[in-house]
């Protein structure tokens, strides 16, 4: 697959578009592709007046993970302007920050693909505030973990997807995850011989720990993959949660078992005294052999950095094998 560099819709469309969504004409100077997701694409677009924003197109044809979106039940979606809005609408009612929607056209009579326009967050990701000193560390990450803590603490009785009709799922939202990583741990033996090797002992492993767990009827708000890349501080410090289109009602340990390892300053900002021991364990385990398969996938459909998609398979394979020690 190759990702198409220049901007797929037409300037005038776009023009027009524009006019819609702030009631007077931005001449556009330049449209920059400046972000590598995986999910979608992303333009800075740059005014003559010198205002910007941000076009983000949900086109399937540049998306890295075509089957595992065309094979999800409606829980395990992560993609689309759907959950991109409903997610937005939800975090800033609860006092998120996150960028601010402006437009959405999910009209396709002229473009084939959904697309919005979204605030541009001048600034840099969190991953680059890890080694800054103490006290600039403590006004960015004391307000983000206050966030978090209000994010999760937004509960519901049902897990799934904030916005929709049918309300969430009352079935273990952890047997989700657990025959997910299942799938994975399967499909990446198929090219890792350590894992090949392995794979029964970590089978038997997940097995025990989604064993060890018991019900639970309340769930709180979370990002579903919360790392230092999904999160954008301004000229302020203030930090800014984007990529939110997977975000649902779960159980919080799925994130914090995450922000563990992706995290530096984890256990000095955030982390919490109130988790399941348990579902950290068998969560942890499950994301890195996600992540396993994940960045094998992106190396085997062309992402166009390798040796981000390579690091990312091999440090989440080492990190399952330890499981075993």
């Amino acid at each position: 697959m190759v990702r198409n560099e220049g901007c797929p819709i037409e300037r005038n469309y776009l023009s027009q578009c524009m006019q819609d969504a702030f009631g007077r004409s931005h001449r556009i100077a330049s449209l920059s592709n400046f972000h590598g997701g995986a999910q979608k694409t992303v333009f800075r677009v740059t005014c003559e007046d010198g205002f910007q924003f941000v076009l983000y197109i949900w086109d399937m044809a540049n998306n890295y993970f075509q089957e595992e979106i065309q094979a999800a039940s409606d829980h395990q979606e992560s993609f689309g302007a759907e959950l991109f809005e409903n997610n937005n609408r939800f975090l800033l009612q609860q006092g998120i920050k996150t960028p601010a929607l402006y437009y959405m056209n999910k009209e396709r009579s002229v473009y084939a693909n959904d697309f919005a326009f979204v605030e541009y967050i001048q600034g840099d990701y969190l991953s680059s505030y890890f080694t800054a000193e103490r006290s600039v560390q403590d006004q960015i990450f004391i307000p983000f973990r206050d966030q978090l803590m209000r994010m999760h603490d937004s509960r519901r009785q049902l897990w799934g997807k904030a916005g929709r009709s049918a309300g969430g799922y009352s079935e273990s939202c952890h047997t989700e995850i657990y025959e997910n990583a299942i799938e994975q741990l399967r499909y990446a033996s198929l090219y890792e011989d350590c894992l090949a090797r392995n794979r029964m002992r970590l089978t038997r492993l997940l097995d025990g720990f989604a064993a060890a767990l018991t019900p639970r009827s309340d769930y709180g708000f979370i990002h579903s993959e919360l790392g230092p890349d999904h999160v954008l501080v301004n000229d302020k410090l203030e930090p800014y949660i984007i990529d939110i289109e997977g975000a649902m009602f779960f159980d919080v340990e799925h994130e914090h078992s995450f922000m563990e390892f992706r995290f530096d300053n984890y256990r000095h900002y955030l982390d919490r005294a109130d988790l399941d021991e348990d579902r950290m364990r068998m969560y942890k385990l499950c994301h890195h052999l996600s992540l396993s398969a994940g960045g094998l996938k992106l190396m085997q459909r062309g992402f166009p950095n390798r040796l981000l998609a390579e690091e990312i398979m091999q440090s989440n394979v080492e990190n399952s094998l330890r499981f075993l020690d």
